[in-house]
């Protein structure tokens, strides 16, 4: 969900919807893309509460306990 709802792998058609004066993707037919298999489904999810539960898994608490594991562990500068 985190990867295709935000930052730089976000879906164009999110991105889209969450700014629409940039325009990235091509124009589409929103009421047919929600019933498409292809379907982002970003507008459904709190992204904020989604990243705040990884955030408390037990992977992530992994990561971030090992040095040599930081850099997975640790947001992206980029997005």
């Amino acid at each position: 969900i985190l990867r295709r709802c935000c930052g730089k792998q976000m879906s164009g058609k999110w991105r889209n919807e969450q700014f629409p004066e940039a325009k990235q993707a091509h124009d589409y037919n929103r009421t047919e893309y929600l019933h498409s298999p292809r379907y982002h489904g970003c507008a459904m999810y709190d992204i904020d509460r989604v990243e705040d539960l990884f955030l408390q898994t037990p992977l992530y608490q992994k990561l971030v306990s090992h040095p040599q594991l930081e850099i997975v562990a640790r947001p992206s500068q980029a997005d």
